[in-house]
């Protein structure tokens, strides 16, 4: 049995908050039904006449599903409130007032239908791109305006939902829309997907793209690791798979989440060793190239719009690697149960679970099978390549971070970095530190020489593993990429791993259905081998085509287990 620290204790200690109280932290929502309970949607109204009979029955459908798994359904006039929005007139920058209808922030997403776009519309619109990039000539301060002041500068003459929305960061674009063949095909294989599936989202401006081909569903969000069920499966795919995209978005750690400096390549060597992952790696081809999101939004405004959401990026790219140095202990690494009776406890944890003591270091109580062990939390530091760069051929002085965790967050740039230019640390920052932590306390042998984490959007089959390996988390909910409940779910995932296998465990797959796998390994060169191997054998790919096999794996434990009368945690 592997117990110990609840989810709302590995949240907060990812979050990088430390002890400190402060408005930005809110506790991991992990329960599928919570999630359900406190999400809320909208439906936009329907666009006059429309008749698309196979978006019309996916909407109903949709709708019906949602509401049996216990989201609320705003009716529209309820979601929205009477908003007088100040609009800018472009070049001239003389302010106006559109009186209308907007999403007040409690809503998380709202749905919307693709929208044909008439020709009086877009001739509006190309008129209205031509003044934002008059005015952005002009005043640089336009584009480096926030998301709502360029949509008041550009979007009051678009029929798109975006304009209806108070709160840009939290109340996602869900576009009902209809796939091609291909995006509804799970075998498509991954670097056709990305492609395609960048260009729908672009193209419609939304962050989540729900399609119907026939008889199958799909969504898409930037993971593209997306699902693709059949009709009949709806209700398990909202449950599973939408409701904990509506919950959750996708977004960055913002810059004031870490304290900044940069790391003297004298005296540390992991990004070193990063960059010799980075070319041993490249060949493997789990690691496409990203794309750059310019390219694919035509309009101006918009692309200022994304690079607003996403804090100062401009591109997509799709994986990562890092790796994980020796954790850093000041004063004993456990102490006994009587001297974590008399620790202090900590103002921001239950008592029950974390102590600090004179020192001001924090102690858990984790449970291993049947032992209890009082464990120091220590410092960690991740060496981990730059969001948006190739992450097959690194260079050390511009793509390699070296992330640091003392209960806060930091982040080193290379020597002659610029911080205002290079500090674009990956969207799966908690993920890392959340695995990081998991290995120190729970198998902490994998560590004590340092180890790689390796993360692609894909998965592999269940018969790649070997002695000594094993995988975990693939029945967890599809929840976004980096967000604190990725981080929790996958230390979980790391613990039952730790707990089961204990020091026979050489490399671990930690499971992020419609993500991909982070794969944890005892050293460089067994990581390199171990994939290697499993992409000559095809037992390695991108794309979702093994997950299904891991599922099955899963669901045969769980029989096996029943029969025995036992559990497995």
């Amino acid at each position: 049995m592997c117990q110990g620290l609840s989810a709302n204790t590995v949240g907060r200690l990812i979050s990088g908050f430390g002890e400190r109280a402060t408005s930005l932290h809110r506790d991991a929502v992990t329960n599928l039904d919570d999630m359900a309970r406190t999400c809320q949607v909208t439906f936009r109204p329907l666009p006059r006449g429309y008749h698309n009979d196979a978006i019309l029955s996916l909407r109903d459908d949709l709708e019906r599903a949602l509401r049996d798994n216990g989201v609320r359904v705003v009716p529209w006039d309820e979601a929205t409130v009477d908003y007088r929005q100040k609009a800018f007139l472009p070049l001239v920058n003389r302010p106006f007032y559109i009186h209308t209808r907007a999403v007040h922030g409690d809503i998380h997403a709202v749905i919307d239908v693709e929208r044909p776009v008439s020709l009086l519309r877009r001739l509006a619109i190309h008129a209205t791109e031509v003044l934002y990039r008059l005015t952005c000539r002009l005043s640089s301060k336009a584009r480096r305006s926030s998301i709502p002041m360029i949509a008041r500068l550009t979007l009051w003459v678009d029929d798109h939902a975006a304009k209806h929305v108070q709160n840009h960061t939290k109340t996602q674009i869900v576009t009902l829309t209809q796939f091609g063949r291909h995006l509804a095909d799970a075998r498509l294989p991954y670097e056709r997907r990305i492609r395609l599936g960048l260009a729908i989202l672009a193209d419609l401006f939304t962050q989540i793209a729900i399609g119907v081909h026939g008889t199958r569903v799909s969504v898409l969000n930037m993971n593209l690791t997306d699902s693709v069920v059949e009709r009949r499966k709806l209700d398990e795919f909202v449950r599973t798979c939408l409701i904990p995209k509506l919950f959750v978005p996708i977004t960055p750690l913002l810059p004031s989440q870490f304290e900044i400096g940069h790391y003297d390549a004298q005296t540390t060597d992991s990004p070193q060793k990063l960059v010799e992952l980075s070319d041993a790696l490249g060949s493997a081809g789990l690691l496409p190239n990203g794309e750059t999101l310019c390219q694919l939004l035509r309009r101006t405004s918009r692309r200022d719009m994304v690079k607003a959401l996403m804090d100062g990026r401009t591109g997509v790219s799709f994986g990562f690697i890092a790796y994980i140095e020796p954790p850093r202990y000041t004063g004993p690494r456990n102490i006994s149960a009587t001297q974590w009776h008399d620790l202090a406890p900590s103002d921001a944890y239950p008592s029950d679970e974390i102590r600090r003591d004179a020192k001001g270091r924090l102690y858990a109580r984790i449970q291993l099978n049947e032992t209890t062990v009082y464990r120091q939390i220590p410092d960690l530091w991740i060496a981990s390549s730059r969001s948006g760069c190739d992450k097959t051929k690194l260079h050390l002085d511009r793509d390699v971070l070296r992330i640091g965790y003392d209960g806060h967050l930091h982040v080193q740039l290379p020597p002659e970095a610029s911080v205002d230019d290079d500090l674009n640390p990956s969207y799966d920052i908690r993920v890392m530190v959340a695995v990081a932590l998991a290995a120190a306390l729970y198998a902490p042998d994998l560590l004590a020489h340092g180890a790689p984490l390796f993360h692609f959007h894909g998965y592999p089959h269940r018969d790649w593993f070997t002695s000594g390996e094993a995988f975990g988390g693939a029945e967890n909910p599809a929840v976004p990429c980096g967000t604190a409940e990725a981080g929790v779910f996958n230390f979980q995932a790391m613990a039952r791993l730790a707990c089961r296998h204990g020091s026979a465990l050489k490399l671990g797959c930690l499971i992020e259905p419609d993500h991909g796998t982070n794969i944890l390994a005892r050293d460089n060169a067994y990581l390199v081998t171990r994939v290697r191997e499993g992409v000559e054998r095809g037992q390695l790919q991108l794309g979702g085509q093994a997950f299904p096999s891991l599922r099955s794996a899963v669901s045969a434990q769980s029989s096996a287990t029943r029969t025995l009368g036992t559990s497995i945690v």
